[in-house]
């Protein structure tokens, strides 16, 4: 608990002194929320959770410091709205890791591609060293955080045709690393095998795979995933399989989509 005080104090300082949406400000508030959660676990005398809290406070610390020092952050750092932090990475099982391995394409494999911002943007604020890791949502199949680009288009980008103010937006070209890894999905089986070798916890902290309300499926846990994959391309018609398929889907993800979970791209 004292290591996850210790972790939080003088970030606060360091945050208000920057613009608002910094990226550091999210991995503080993170950082706050975690140390919260240890106090009152040690209050409890829940000891493990305690332990597991201020080992996220630190980690979610350690990002806020590096990114208001303008190193960017690596990984994805814990989301305190997960209902348990996380414990020892999983080992995928072998049969899995074949499975994944036969939907890998590199980002050289990708169409050209971009993300969409209105005019006011700067886009400097997306390059690699500003990069937010892409973390869990507690609500929604789309994690927070990555970068969201969609294949380019005359005019455009995929997004820019599907949205409803696609005439007022702006696109940015992105420029993936070519030996980038990326995990395509271009069926629902696809999604199904992603999932299955990165289950989501539910928010009581229940095992993967157990549905309860508010959770209309499984989840993929993208700040798992991101420790094997730079990206995921979600094909057309992999969207089209995987928008309302029963059981794991894709519900909310409109159009054809690159998402970036790690900074493997250039502007």
């Amino acid at each position: 608990m004292r290591r996850a005080r210790r972790a939080v104090a003088g970030l606060l300082e360091e945050v208000a002194t920057r613009a608002d949406g910094h990226p550091a400000e999210e991995a503080y508030l993170y950082a706050a929320l975690w140390a919260r959660q240890a106090e009152e676990a040690a209050r409890a005398g829940e000891d493990d959770r305690a332990g597991r809290c201020g080992w996220a406070a630190q980690r979610c610390a350690e990002t806020s410091r590096a990114l208001l020092a303008g190193r960017g952050a690596a990984a994805a750092y814990p989301s305190p709205f997960d209902a348990l932090p996380p414990g020892p990475r999983r080992r995928v099982p072998r049969a899995l890791r074949e499975e994944l391995e036969r939907r890998l394409v590199r980002g050289r494999d990708l169409p050209p591609i971009g993300y969409a911002h209105r005019a006011q943007h700067d886009p400097a604020l997306t390059a690699p060293d500003r990069f937010r890791p892409a973390a869990n949502h507690p609500q929604q199949a789309k994690p927070a955080g990555g970068l969201w680009c969609a294949p380019l288009r005359e005019g455009g980008s995929e997004w820019t045709r599907y949205a409803d103010d696609g005439d007022e937006l702006v696109v940015t070209a992105v420029r993936p690393s070519a030996r980038a890894r990326v995990y395509r999905i271009d069926t629902a089986q696809d999604l199904q095998v992603l999932a299955a070798a990165y289950p989501r916890g539910t928010p009581d902290g229940r095992p993967p795979g157990r549905e309860l309300t508010g959770w209309a499926s499984p989840r993929v846990d993208w700040a798992a995933a991101s420790r094997h994959w730079a990206a995921v391309h979600l094909t057309e018609r992999g969207q089209q399989a995987t928008h309302a398929c029963e059981g794991v889907n894709l519900f909310g993800w409109d159009v054809e989509t690159v998402l970036f979970l790690r900074p493997a791209y250039r502007l």
